[in-house]
């Protein structure tokens, strides 16, 4: 299913726009039971807790299709400059828009009005920074902290990971700072605990991951395995779906690792298998993983990240899912199926209006702003230069451009 690419183009991949609809699904399952209070299916109850790693596995899918898409194409101030364009409007958009409809609903609904300094910092998207404004003051924007941290450190940080060599010991090091940075937050007490589990080190392992998978990736498709490809991605989706289940049924593996009962070695190790799920989708796209279904939610998980949560508790204080619950007699099955059906219908069609009218022509403007940036910056400094230059094909401006829209989509 994936789409031929233009000469000297990398072609758009279709599994990983699909997984990315995969993890946003995740989170709301995720929301629609710990905030609307639904009760999953007593055979599957024990996957309440493991829903929220949709957001790992964004940060994979993210550094995977960032890395797929500017891996070499980083060579002057232009390319840069443009880089960071895009990813502010392919993020602020929408973002902006949540932020002033919960503005609105704190002062009118619940009286609340926040401090100009709280509004700035997190319009700058600087909040990840802060202990006490970690978690952002839009629902489940947290991550979009994190998110935005990667995006400017990007260029940097794939020079430091240009080679297997150097994305194995980011990663390394990137678990090790992690754990360490949870230890140390946890001991103070006066600082708010999410600042260990929602902080940036927490997530920079899972970008690592992504890196990482970027390199198998090209390794696979360019080399003596290509032919093989369709099987060794079997074997991926196989190994994948293993180390899920150990990780799920051996939670307190490696505990102890960290302090204060947070095991960030444990919770970076889900990077592996969706690092492998990332390759084999790449690699080879399957029906019941890859279809319309599966790429329109993809195409709109950014919508579906940020508009569910709202949604969500709106339909619960409503009474919705309790009058759900008591037409199917409170048989935990049907009202969970029914209940799931109704929100993820109506979220994917609020997710819809707001990626039609607000996050596309968000990145259009942000493509057409980028594509027309003063030639005047062409020239970065000659030191820079060849680190830089970490893929040995030169890629003409134009390609640049249809190139980094693959990797336009949030995660």
């Amino acid at each position: 299913m994936n789409k031929p690419s233009e000469p000297g183009s990398r072609k758009h991949l279709d599994g990983i726009e699909a997984l990315r609809g995969f993890a946003a699904m995740a989170i709301l399952i995720f929301h629609l039971v710990w905030v609307g209070q639904v009760k999953l299916p007593s055979t599957i109850d024990f996957l309440k807790y493991y829903l929220g790693n949709g957001v790992p596995l964004f940060f994979v899918i993210s550094a995977f299709s960032l890395s797929y898409g500017y891996l070499g194409r980083f060579n002057d101030a232009k390319s840069l400059t443009a880089f960071y364009v895009r990813r502010l409007f392919r993020i602020a958009p929408l973002f902006y828009f949540m932020f002033v409809i919960q503005l609105i609903e704190l002062k009118y609904v619940y009286d609340m009005v926040r401090p100009v300094r709280d509004i700035i910092i997190n319009m700058t998207f600087l909040f990840n920074f802060s202990p006490r404004l970690v978690d952002g003051i839009v629902p489940a924007s947290w991550s979009i902290g994190i998110e935005m941290i990667f995006y400017f450190i990007f260029p940097g940080f794939l020079i430091l990971a240009r080679s297997y060599l150097g994305a194995i010991l980011c990663l390394v090091l990137s678990i090790i700072l992690a754990a360490e940075w949870s230890a140390a937050i946890l001991s103070l007490k006066e600082v708010y605990p999410p600042f260990a589990a929602h902080g940036f080190m927490i997530g920079m392992p899972y970008f690592c991951f992504g890196v990482l998978a970027l390199h198998v990736f090209r390794s696979m498709t360019s080399g003596s395995l290509a032919s093989n490809g369709q099987a060794i991605a079997y074997a991926m989706y196989g190994v994948s779906l293993v180390l899920l289940a150990a990780l799920i049924s051996n939670h307190t593996l490696l505990a102890g690792v960290a302090e204060h009962g947070v095991n960030v070695v444990q919770s970076s190790l889900w990077g592996l298998p969706f690092g492998l799920l990332v390759l084999a989708v790449a690699i080879h796209p399957i029906f019941i993983l890859v279809n319309r279904l599966t790429l329109f939610w993809g195409r709109i998980s950014y919508s579906l990240y940020l508009t569910h949560p709202g949604i969500v508790y709106f339909l619960q204080k409503m009474g919705l899912y309790e009058a759900i619950h008591r037409a199917c007699q409170g048989i935990p099955t049907f009202s969970f199926l029914v209940s799931a059906v109704f929100t993820i219908v109506v979220i994917s069609a609020v997710s819809w209006l707001t990626f039609k009218f607000i996050e596309a022509p968000g990145m259009a403007l942000g493509r057409k702003l980028a594509n027309g940036i003063s030639s005047g910056i062409d020239k970065i400094p000659a030191a820079l230069t060849p680190a830089l230059e970490l893929s040995a094909v030169p890629v003409a401006a134009t390609t640049n451009a249809r190139t980094a829209s693959a990797s336009d989509s949030r995660s």
